[in-house]
Parts: structure tokens; C-alpha cells; sequence
């Protein structure tokens, strides 16, 4: 749903545009997202997303279950990985995980943190983790206020190793190595 709206209060004007995304979930409309913009932005007036993936929410039995591994990289799961940056983009959210779009595959995406000199985030490529395997973790950690996709409206403060090593096979296939540091 996208609206402009204008509102005049004690005799000052102020209006703005907002892109919304809801899903049907149990027979109830669910606000999953939006985007505000001061005035007519007509970036957000834009067509929207075409391939949003159901989201699995708190609860959900795929979110408990042990994900399985990715035997053959297919059209199907490129397709998957699409979609699932559709939808991750979508929702403003920095990462996905097949299992929240119902996918019981191990299958990860991020949109890479790049941090400024100004100390501001921006935000990077996407990068796709295929059978991922986490290894060599630093004894040092660090903590940060994080949400997730699958908790809406929820953030908390995640302690999280500073270093940390991973093993995956990109999406054109070739297995990688390579060691995160910090954000």
C-alpha cells in the first residue's frame, strides 16, 4: 500500500508518503513494513515488489527444525535466493535465512555492513552463503542491538564473537573461505 498523506494541525501543513507491506497471516493482516518520506516522494510511489516470499514468524515449526543442506546448485535455488533478496530488501532487513521463507534449506544472504569514517553504516553487495559452516570463533566478543525479520518490531542485544571464520559455496558455485571481523 502506498499513500501521500497531508495533515494540517494548529494551522501548519506537513505531509508525507508511505510505503507499507502487510501480509495475511492466520486470517489477520500483519504490517511487516514501511518506508517514510517527508512530502511527495515519488520514489516510493514506484510499482512494488512482485516477489515477496511468505515470512516464517517466531514460533513456526521450519524455524526449528535443523535447516538441510543444498545438494545441487539449480535454477530453483537461484530463483530462491532472488526472491529471498526481494523480500529481505523489501522489509529493510540487513540479512535473510531460507528457513524464514518457509525454505528448510542452509541458505543465507547479507547485504555487507561498510563502515564509514563519519562512524554511519552503509550498506553494501548482497553476498550468498550456500551450506555454510562457521568455524574459528575469537574468545573476544562484541555486542550490538540486532533485530530480526522473523520477530518483528522486536530488537535486542546479540553478543556475538568479534572474529569468526566461515566455509560456504558462492551462487556461481565455487567454495569459499574467508574470515568476518566486527560488524
Amino acid at each position: 500500500v502506498t499513500f501521500v498523506a497531508h495533515i494540517t494541525r494548529k494551522r501548519k501543513n506537513a505531509s508525507f508518503t508511505e510505503k507499507s507491506y502487510f501480509e495475511r497471516v492466520e486470517g489477520r493482516w500483519l504490517y511487516r513494513n514501511g518506508l517514510l518520506a517527508s512530502g511527495r516522494d515519488e520514489s516510493l510511489s514506484g510499482p512494488p515488489p512482485k516477489d515477496l516470499l511468505p515470512m516464517a514468524y517466531l514460533g513456526d515449526q521450519v524455524l526449528k527444525e535443523k535447516a538441510a543442506p543444498v545438494e545441487t546448485l539449480t535454477d530453483d535455488i537461484r530463483e530462491l535466493v532472488r526472491k529471498m533478496q526481494e523480500t529481505m530488501d523489501a522489509l529493510d532487513g540487513l540479512g535473510i535465512a531460507a528457513p524464514q521463507v518457509h525454505s528448510s534449506l542452509r541458505i543465507f544472504l547479507i547485504r555487507e555492513p561498510i563502515e564509514n569514517a563519519d562512524e554511519t553504516i552503509s550498506l553494501g553487495d548482497v553476498k550468498v552463503f550456500i551450506n555454510p559452516v562457521l568455524f574459528n570463533p575469537s574468545e573476544e566478543t562484541w555486542s550490538d542491538a540486532e533485530g530480526c525479520l522473523s520477530i518483528p518490531g522486536v530488537e535486542a542485544d546479540v553478543e556475538r564473537p568479534y572474529e569468526i571464520s566461515v566455509r560456504y559455496t558462492d551462487l556461481t558455485g565455487k567454495e569459499k573461505e574467508e574470515t568476518a571481523t566486527g560488524l
